[in-house]
């Protein structure tokens, strides 16, 4: 089956409606980010049963996470720590 300029209007519209429905959650995630944002819009074509499918699909980050987590870790220690908790027992 051939993409025809049909298709490729109809990919528009399913687009333009992913970009609608997620209007608020793209201007906040925008206003947050530094005002820098990248969207994923994604379309994909397949024909199944004679019927030809378009799915397209929308991808945003809405919240920068930056974390950093450091931490010591002896080996030793721990065996000291075991050993004491035998004793214990």
């Amino acid at each position: 089956m051939e993409i025809t300029q049909e298709i490729i209007e109809k990919t528009a519209e399913m687009i333009k409606g992913n970009l609608a429905d997620y209007r608020d959650q793209i201007s906040e995630a925008y206003q947050q980010n530094e005002e820098i944002l990248e969207i994923g819009l994604k379309a994909r074509y397949s024909l199944n049963k004679n019927k030809f499918k378009i799915q397209t699909s929308i991808n945003f980050v809405t919240d920068r996470i930056k974390d950093k987590s450091i931490e010591w870790f002896d080996p030793d220690q721990i065996q000291m720590f075991e050993d004491e908790l035998a004793k214990v027992e």
